[in-house]
């Protein structure tokens, strides 16, 4: 027990101990000014994307063009266009649609995205 009490008195070790606090201070410092950094970016990334997609109209011409290629069937006289457009997009490769669903989701998010794949695993 003595022999603890010297050691632990002994300049040496108390740089040592002093060294090793300071390093772990300072790592949590870093640590805190990084996460900091972090939260102030994705701040600044959402605000500016916030902005970009008020004077962006792609969600409401692509929903537009949904509507109106869906609509066709509708109507007497597009009723032969709506038969070759349906057939057209059953005969697509897989890949295609992937590419469409990742439109889709860069568009109106990825909980469309998630129901439209949950319904073809079906």
């Amino acid at each position: 027990m003595i022999g603890l009490l010297s050691l632990l008195k002994n300049p040496l070790t108390k740089m040592v101990f002093n060294k090793a606090s300071d390093h772990f201070k300072h790592k949590a410092e870093k640590v805190k000014v990084i996460r900091a950094a972090e939260i102030e970016a994705a701040k600044d990334t959402d605000i500016a994307r916030i902005k970009s997609q008020d004077q962006s109209y792609k969600d409401e011409i692509l929903m537009v063009w949904l509507i109106s290629m869906l609509t066709t069937g509708w109507f007497p006289s597009t009723r032969e266009n709506f038969r070759e457009w349906v057939s057209i997009i059953n005969d697509l490769p897989d890949s295609v649609w992937y590419l469409v669903i990742i439109v889709f989701t860069a568009s109106f998010g990825s909980k469309v995205t998630k129901s439209v794949l949950d319904r073809k695993k079906k």
